[in-house]
C-alpha cells in the first residue's frame, strides 16, 4: 500500500504504480512501464475519471467489496479495465510505435488477468468484469456504462473474411452472465440480460433477456428468471 498509493500524489500515478507491478517482466522494465503509463494517464484524465466511476460501481454492485483499497489493489478485472483503455488512447493514434506498445500491453493483460481486450475496442466508464477469467473483447466492439460482465465471457466475431466491424456494441445497464458468447457485429441494447452460458448472434431490444441460443424470454418468464437471480444471487436460470 505504501508503494501504491502512500508514497504516490497523485491517482494517476497510483494506478501507474499498480499497473507496473504487475505487468512487468524480465524483458518489461517496471520503472520505464511506470512512465509510459503515467504519461497516458496524465495527458488522458478521462482514463482516471472513468476508473473512479468504476471503483464506485464496484462499491455498489459487489458485496465482496468492502472498501475501495480492494479492487484498487486487487481485482485484476478492474486493472484489466484500465490498461484496455490505456491501450486504446495509445491505439487511436495511428502511430505504429504507440500501436505496438498498446498491443504489448493487451498482451501482458491477457497473460496477467487473463483478459483479452483488444486496445481498439471501446470501453465506456462504471464497468465491471467480475472474477476477471477467460474473458474476450474483440477490436470493434464497444461497452457502454454500468455494465456487470462475468468471467469467460467473450465478445466476439462469426469469423466471416473480411469484415472489418465485426464485434457486439454492447449498450448502458447491461448484465452479461458467465460464459456467454454474444457474436458479431450486433447491437446489445440497453438494459439487456444476458444468461449464463447463452450464445447470442441476433440483436437483442432494450430490457429483454436472453438465455440459451438466442431465446428470448418474454415478459413472464423474464420475471421469473429475474426472479429467482434475486433470490440466488446467481446467473444461472432454469428454464
Amino acid at each position: 500500500m505504501k508503494k501504491h498509493i502512500l508514497y504516490r500524489n497523485s491517482l494517476a500515478e497510483s494506478i501507474a504504480s499498480v499497473l507496473a507491478s504487475k505487468l512487468a517482466t524480465k524483458e518489461i522494465d517496471e520503472d520505464h512501464l511506470f512512465e509510459t503509463l503515467h504519461a497516458t494517464l496524465t495527458e488522458n484524465p478521462q482514463i482516471v475519471s472513468d476508473s473512479i466511476q468504476d471503483l464506485l460501481w464496484i462499491r455498489d454492485i459487489d458485496p465482496a467489496a468492502t472498501s475501495f483499497i480492494q479492487p484498487f489493489l486487487y481485482y485484476k478485472g478492474f486493472h484489466a479495465v484500465i490498461v484496455q483503455r490505456i491501450g486504446h488512447r495509445l491505439w487511436v493514434t495511428g502511430d505504429e510505435e504507440m500501436r505496438m506498445i498498446a498491443l504489448m500491453l493487451q498482451s501482458r493483460a491477457s497473460e496477467k488477468f487473463s483478459v483479452d481486450a483488444h486496445p481498439g475496442a471501446k470501453l465506456s466508464h462504471a464497468i465491471m468484469i467480475d472474477h476477471a477469467s477467460g474473458v474476450v473483447i474483440g477490436e470493434t466492439a464497444s461497452i457502454g456504462h454500468h455494465c456487470y460482465i462475468l468471467h469467460g465471457v467473450t465478445l466476439g466475431a462469426t469469423g466471416k473474411a473480411g469484415v472489418f466491424d465485426r464485434h457486439p456494441k454492447v449498450g448502458n445497464r447491461v448484465k452479461i452472465g458467465a460464459g456467454a458468447m454474444i457474436l458479431g457485429n450486433i447491437p446489445v441494447s440497453d438494459d439487456v440480460v444476458v444468461g449464463a452460458g447463452a450464445i447470442v448472434t441476433i440483436p437483442v431490444g432494450q430490457g429483454e433477456t436472453v438465455v440459451g441460443i438466442n431465446r428470448v424470454l418474454d415478459a413472464n418468464q423474464r420475471k421469473t428468471a429475474n426472479d429467482a437471480l434475486q433470490d440466488m444471487n446467481t446467473w444461472m436460470f432454469t428454464i
